[in-house]
């Protein structure tokens, strides 16, 4: 069983010993003690899990454990975990987010970490945008899902939901999402973990709070343009940063 997998996998994972600890995002380097540490206990089987604020940058990052696993490994945490775990379906909250900030119905989009789900690729579509989804991770019959990426294929607008939190290398990461934005394009983060929140998962690695986001936009070469938190009619909310490259 999977569930059993994910468990027997994190009985076996220990925090690493460390004296010193270097940020994952801007690579500054410290005493461990010098940098503000959060605990909290994971929902899917990993135990308490530590994460660390850069007194530099800001961000918060961690669980080390995750963010030291190989690329496969994580592919294979991630998983077992959707064996059994179902999302809930974010249609209504993705398809509000883009009427509000009303990039325009003219422009190709393309939906990155879609999942498996097709209702937000039928919602949008439905209404006069022209979106497509994109999953490294999932299979989707969508008839505008992509399966395979083509390295000259852009986009006007490149969006992601819930995304940014699951990074493990920020800046070959979101270089992957940039590099399907047309040069005159936007891209789209959403989600309410540029708050530290949602902290019970190890699947969430980074938090861009304070400064850390004017870091990423520097190191990316990008400027934002726009940030927003919305609160929806059932009392919960999310924040929306759109940002274009300089």
């Amino acid at each position: 069983m999977s569930e059993q997998r994910l468990i027997t996998r994190w009985k076996s994972v220990q925090q690493p010993v460390l004296s010193k600890l270097s940020c994952k995002l801007c690579a500054f380097t410290d005493s461990i003690q010098n940098f503000k540490t959060y605990k909290a206990n994971d929902a899917f089987h990993a135990g308490e899990l530590i994460r660390y604020q850069c007194p530099s940058c800001d961000v918060i990052f961690g669980d080390l454990r995750f963010l030291n696993f190989s690329l496969s490994k994580i592919a294979a945490d991630y998983k077992d975990l959707y064996s059994f775990y179902k999302e809930g379906n974010t249609t209504p909250h993705i398809t509000h987010v883009i009427d509000k900030i009303n990039l325009g119905k003219d422009k190709t989009y393309l939906d990155y970490a879609c999942g498996k789900y097709t209702c937000t690729l039928d919602t949008l579509n439905a209404s006069g945008y022209n979106v497509y989804g994109y999953d490294a991770y999932v299979d989707n019959p969508h008839p505008k899902f992509i399966k395979k990426m083509n390295k000259t294929t852009t986009f006007d607008v490149v969006y992601s939901n819930n995304y940014i939190e699951h990074v493990i290398n920020p800046k070959k990461d979101l270089q992957k999402l940039l590099a399907l934005v047309n040069k005159n394009g936007k891209l789209v983060l959403i989600g309410p973990c540029w708050d530290y929140c949602i902290e019970y998962s190890h699947y969430h690695t980074f938090f861009f709070v304070g400064r850390s986001v004017q870091y990423l936009c520097n190191m990316l070469g990008i400027k934002e343009i726009y940030s927003e938190k919305i609160t929806f009619t059932a009392g919960n909310s999310t924040i929306v940063k759109i940002f274009e490259k300089i």
